[in-house]
C-alpha cells in the first residue's frame, strides 16, 4: 500500500503528515480490502510520518487490529531486494506501507518478475498479492484498490442491501474510471 495523500510542505520530508483527504482515502481503501477478505496479521511500515499514519489507520480498520512494525528499508529510496528478503517464508498476510518509487518497483518485481518494471500506485492505493514464497516472485493478483472505487464499494456494500456481485457489475465503469484517474501517481513522495 502506498501512503495516503500528504501535506506538500513540512519542515522536513520525513515529517509530512496525511491530509484530511489522505486519511479518509486510506480508511476507504482498507475497508474495501477487508470486505474483499484481506486480513493482515502484521503491518510493516516506513518510518516516515505519512506512512506511519497510514499504518495506524489501517490497523484500526482491520479486525483484529494487526501490530505495526517499522522497517527503515521501506523509505522511497529503499531497495526491493531487501524488502523481498524480509518477507516471511511461512504463510502470512502482511500489509506493507511504503512510498513511490519503492512500492511500484516492488509490485513490478512480484507481479512481473522484472527488475526493471515499475507499476505506478496512487496515494492510498493498495494491491493485494498472493505469493507462494517470496523468493519465487510469483505474485498472483487478488485485488487492486484506489480511493474512488473503494468509496463506491463502501457506498453499496455498507448497508448490505446489494450483493457483492451486483455492486461490482453495476460499478465496473466507476471502478475502471477510478483506477484510470487515481492510478496516476501523485508527486507527493
Amino acid at each position: 500500500m502506498r501512503h495516503g495523500h500528504a501535506e506538500a510542505i513540512a519542515r522536513r520530508d520525513e515529517e509530512r503528515r496525511l491530509t484530511t483527504r489522505g486519511r479518509e482515502n486510506v480508511a476507504s481503501v482498507v475497508r474495501a480490502l477487508e470486505r474483499l477478505g484481506a486480513r493482515p496479521t502484521l503491518i510493516v511500515a516506513s518510518p516516515l510520518e505519512r506512512a506511519q499514519q497510514t499504518a495506524a489507520i489501517a490497523a484500526k480498520v482491520f479486525t483484529p487490529p494487526p501490530p505495526i512494525v517499522t522497517d527503515a528499508s521501506l523509505v522511497p529510496e529503499g531497495h526491493v531486494d531487501h524488502v523481498i528478503s524480509a518477507l516471511p517464508e511461512e504463510e502470512a498476510c502482511v500489509l506493507i506501507v511504503s512510498h513511490m518509487p519503492l512500492v511500484g518497483e516492488l509490485l513490478g518485481r512480484l507481479v512481473c518478475a522484472s527488475s526493471t518494471a515499475t507499476i505506478p500506485l496512487s496515494t492510498s492505493g493498495a494491491v493485494w498479492l498472493e505469493i507462494s514464497r517470496p523468493a519465487s516472485l510469483d505474485g498472483r493478483l487478488r485485488a487492486a484498490m484506489s480511493p474512488r472505487p473503494a468509496r463506491a464499494i463502501a457506498q453499496h456494500l455498507g448497508d448490505g442491501s446489494i450483493e457483492h456481485g451486483q455492486a461490482c457489475s453495476e460499478h465496473r465503469d466507476i471502478a475502471q474510471d477510478g483506477i484510470a484517474q487515481d492510478g496516476i501517481p501523485q508527486d507527493d513522495d
